[in-house]
């Protein structure tokens, strides 16, 4: 379980802690970009950053800003706490953490010049996708990341990979099972010119990702 707090919540002025904050610009590309340039590499990872959020402190100046009242139970007296990291449902948090992050790997580009640049690249909030043709080299980018990202505080898990070998090494803990990127398609059992066409139908593919297939797919409908 992970609490959420609700900084769109009006307080007593009529007036949220949302409403007063600036939620900053955006820092890294649209995901559409980077799930095409994901599509152009033969080996593919991606991970995810433990509770990113959680890793960046708040000045010290405005963690008045997110002080809470507590108690475990009605009959105990009320504490009064701050919360000293950036916190999930504050209107600025997306852009504190993907511009702390954007720091680090600035910070670590002259030590890491390609995995800063895949970070650069493949960063969606806390998820990265990424990927290059080579298995020697994938291996050799996973370490980097996780040796750079580490020196910032963050923990690389999830890792999901369409090959073997860059999974075996990791603990258990932090691999995911399941697929990266697919699409289920549905085919009767017999094919006829009908069920081809239902099929080719089929397919929701609003963001175009899948036309270098259904391009093939089209024309073998138009030889039948």
């Amino acid at each position: 379980m992970r609490v959420v707090f609700n900084g769109s919540e009006k307080s007593s002025n009529g007036v949220s802690l949302n409403d007063i904050l600036m939620i900053g610009p955006k820092v890294q590309d649209d995901l559409f970009d980077i799930v095409q340039r994901f599509q152009l590499h033969r080996i593919v990872m991606s991970a995810e950053v433990v509770k990113m959020y959680r890793q960046f402190w708040v000045h010290p100046d405005d963690r008045c800003l997110q002080r809470i009242l507590w108690r475990k139970t009605q009959d105990q007296p009320i504490t009064t706490y701050e919360l000293n990291t950036v916190t999930y449902g504050t209107a600025s948090a997306p852009f504190l953490a993907t511009r702390c992050l954007q720091q680090l790997i600035e910070d670590e580009t002259i030590n890491y010049p390609e995995a800063a640049k895949i970070a650069r690249d493949g960063f969606y909030v806390d998820d990265l996708i990424t990927g290059t043709d080579d298995v020697d080299m994938a291996l050799s980018l996973q370490q980097d990341l996780i040796e750079m990202l580490r020196k910032g505080g963050f923990t690389l898990r999830k890792w999901s990979s369409n090959h073997p070998a860059l999974l075996k090494h990791l603990p258990p803990e932090d691999v995911e099972r399941r697929l990266i990127f697919c699409f289920q398609i549905n085919q009767d059992t017999t094919p006829t010119k009908r069920s081809v066409l239902r099929a080719i139908a089929s397919i929701y593919d609003p963001l175009g990702h899948l036309s270098p297939v259904i391009i093939q797919c089209k024309m073998f409908m138009q030889q039948l």
